[in-house]
């Protein structure tokens, strides 16, 4: 397979805003050197998409048994739940792309609207997890908290890679960081959650619960991003058009 580094490939990639734009903000060479040399970034988006893949990965595989256990809706319907889940999520998607695929003309400047967006997302899928954990007997909170988990979740692991890739220098080990991230909480979620809901008292309540973790967990780290990396001090779109212009 190529490598990320290669010509050929790296043109596709978003505006990088490593070489140029660090230069500009309030971090110094020290700082700017600790993020790329330890991976700093990647360890962070990697985090994000650990609990953004394990949440999707327990909710689309065990929302049918959790709706078996709890009957918070007839087991009849629990296929249709399942597909509620998905469409969400392939249209959260969909218009996520849509999005992204805008933010990449705005050139280095789009990181702004990008971790905006970022957060509208996280935002939304957090707020479906919130209603299904607090209203566990509620039909109407349950298939509300579907739509909003699975459109909102749908998109993130998109916008984590897309921050990846703005933020950091392009290597094989980093992205190996990110990789490693999507794997083990597509793994390790699920299964924490099985045990849970085999071995414990705690049973069936573990679903709820673990998928709005699962939303909770990626917006404080991806504060910690946005601060240490000092993307307010970035340029923006209007800024980067202007310079364009003179140039």
């Amino acid at each position: 397979l190529p490598a990320p580094e290669s010509e050929h490939i790296s043109i596709h990639f978003p505006p990088n805003v490593v070489p140029k734009s660090l230069s500009m903000n309030s971090l110094t060479a020290k700082q700017k050197s600790i993020l790329h040399r330890y991976f700093v970034n990647e360890i962070l988006i990697g985090n994000m998409v650990f609990w953004f893949i394990g949440g999707k990965v327990l909710c689309s595989s065990y929302v049918e048994s959790y709706i078996s256990d709890s009957n918070v809706i007839p087991s009849s319907e629990k296929e249709v739940a399942l597909c509620v889940v998905w469409i969400g999520i392939a249209a959260g998607r969909f218009i996520g792309l849509m999005d992204q695929i805008q933010l990449n003309k705005m050139g280095e400047g789009g990181i702004h609207s990008l971790v905006h967006n970022f957060i509208a997302w996280i935002s939304t899928g957090l707020l479906g997890g919130f209603l299904m954990f607090i209203r566990e007997n509620s039909p109407i909170a349950f298939w509300t908290s579907l739509v909003l988990y699975g459109l909102g979740n749908g998109p993130c692991v998109g916008y984590a890679y897309d921050l990846n890739n703005r933020l950091t220098l392009m290597s094989e080990k980093g992205m190996a960081i990110v990789m490693f991230g999507l794997n083990f909480g597509a793994s390790i979620v699920p299964y924490v959650a099985t045990l849970v809901w085999d071995y414990s008292n705690y049973d069936y309540h573990i679903f709820p619960l673990l998928v709005f973790i699962s939303m909770s967990m990626p917006m404080p780290v991806l504060l910690i991003t946005y601060i240490i990396n000092g993307v307010s001090e970035m340029k923006h779109p209007d800024k980067a058009t202007k310079t364009e212009t003179i140039i």
